[in-house]
């Protein structure tokens, strides 16, 4: 019977060090630039399950949001702290009481959103903050708080009126641009080198080369010429 019993607590021993629990956290107040706001509504399911955390439904599922590993050597006997990724950003701090009575959420802009672990309403399934997925695929925040995701991709100009909006007219004759290409044979100097034999009758020596920074032979006939290639000029412009 004993050994019975031991075998039936191995099996049992993984799902216990894996068991997940669920609470449902109801939203309290913002306090946004240092001000507090308690006019909300809502709340977030989250689930825990070894050292991680994340925003699930009811049943434990996550909505895809990412999770949140706790911090050990932040936390401490009266509060733990988990740091992940969440609805508000990739960065999230996610500050509980040791009772996980309470959540304090902070995001990467200083943003602090308060909850308090209740009961969920019977008919409320799922986290009311959850990301809206846009016509690219890509996920954004459907509620304040929210990191900024949507940026336009045509420029925003001045309608005259004090607003702004996307434009949505096609753009007139853009301005000529003047493109430089350099010289290939001078790379841009407007000289190039020209050597020839030059006889010296044994009393061969060297000079120093400004143009070049080196010491050349007088026998070698070391000279800058006009590059035949650009006419002196380095090189030449085009228009786009």
């Amino acid at each position: 019977m004993t050994k019975l019993f031991i075998y039936f607590s191995f099996l049992l021993l993984p799902i216990n060090l894996f068991a997940q629990k669920t609470y449902y956290y109801e939203f309290k107040k913002i306090i946004h630039d240092k001000k507090q706001s308690a006019g909300v509504s809502g709340g977030q399911f989250i689930t825990f399950m070894s050292d991680i955390c994340y925003e699930s439904n009811k049943k434990g599922i996550g909505v895809g949001h990412g999770m949140l590993r706790r911090n050990k050597r932040l936390s401490n006997s009266s509060t733990v702290i988990y740091n992940g990724k969440s609805y508000w950003d990739n960065a999230t701090t996610f500050k509980f009481t040791s009772d996980l009575m309470s959540l304090t959420v902070i995001t990467q802009n200083g943003d602090e959103y308060s909850y308090k672990q209740a009961v969920a309403p019977t008919n409320v399934t799922t986290c009311s903050l959850i990301r809206k997925k846009n016509a690219s695929g890509s996920s954004s925040n459907s509620s304040y708080g929210g990191t900024v995701t949507n940026v336009p991709t045509q420029p925003i100009l001045n309608t005259g009126g004090g607003t702004s909006s996307p434009s949505s007219t096609t753009p007139g004759k853009s301005t000529p641009v003047k493109v430089w290409h350099e010289c290939g044979l001078c790379h841009g100097k407007g000289t190039i080198v020209r050597e020839s034999n030059v006889p010296t009758y044994g009393t061969d020596s060297q000079w120093y080369c400004s143009q070049c920074g080196r010491n050349v032979w007088k026998s070698s006939g070391h000279s800058h010429v006009t590059c035949q290639q650009c006419y002196g000029k380095g090189g030449y412009y085009t228009t786009q």
